[in-house]
């Protein structure tokens, strides 16, 4: 059975054929493959968690290729296919992502969001999808297509799509969000001050107008 983190990733798959760079114990892999016909390509560094994947494949009998690799390097992405970069921080999924033709990119960070979403964009890339869960912490995934659209900073702290669709758990992430900057404003920089209350005001906004 799939966490609420990967069964929302799992929903935004639309594509013949997915890629899946860090799969760890490739379970979402298994899923879409059983479950959807899905092609999956699963890709970790980690020969421990590459020999797990393989295990786990062949347990659930899936038809899913297991390659240890660092990150993309030396793969051919096929067109109207899926990159999925879950659990990892945001300047390594940049890393890997850098010089690679992606139509769809599914990315879950563990920090930096706002990173995350304005680098993905600068790279050449939109956002056309977003979602929040709860399970032992807020997880944040967004999909991103190929193509330019302009942002602003509010949309790329606080989400274009989260915002156009709150809900309640979106709700409850501003709140979090909110009582984590009060409490730490003053271990920020002045020169970065300004530009974090301004982003406090927008979230009390939102908390306000919903």
């Amino acid at each position: 059975m799939l966490s609420k983190r990967l069964s929302s990733i799992a929903e935004m798959v639309d594509t013949k054929v997915l890629y899946d760079v860090g799969c760890d114990h490739a379970l979402l892999d298994i899923y879409l493959s059983n479950e959807k016909n899905i092609k999956c390509i699963a890709i970790d560094k980690s020969i421990d968690c590459v020999n797990k994947a393989i295990k786990n494949v062949k347990k659930n009998s899936s038809n899913i290729k297991v390659l240890l690799n660092d990150g993309l390097n030396n793969i051919d992405i096929l067109e109207n296919s899926t990159v999925v970069i879950s659990g990892m921080g945001t300047k390594n999924i940049i890393k890997i992502i850098e010089n690679k033709k992606i139509d769809y990119l599914i990315c879950q960070s563990n920090k930096n969001i706002y990173e995350l979403r304005k680098n993905v964009c600068n790279l050449g890339y939109h956002i056309i999808d977003e979602k929040i869960v709860l399970e032992d912490k807020y997880y944040i995934i967004i999909k991103f297509e190929k193509g330019y659209k302009k942002y602003n900073e509010k949309e790329y702290y606080l989400g274009p799509i989260l915002l156009k669709n709150k809900n309640n758990t979106y709700i409850d992430y501003l709140y979090k969000l909110k009582q984590n900057i009060e409490k730490n404003i003053n271990k920020y920089e002045e020169s970065k001050k300004k530009k974090i209350n301004t982003l406090l005001n927008q979230i009390k906004e939102e908390i306000e107008y919903n």
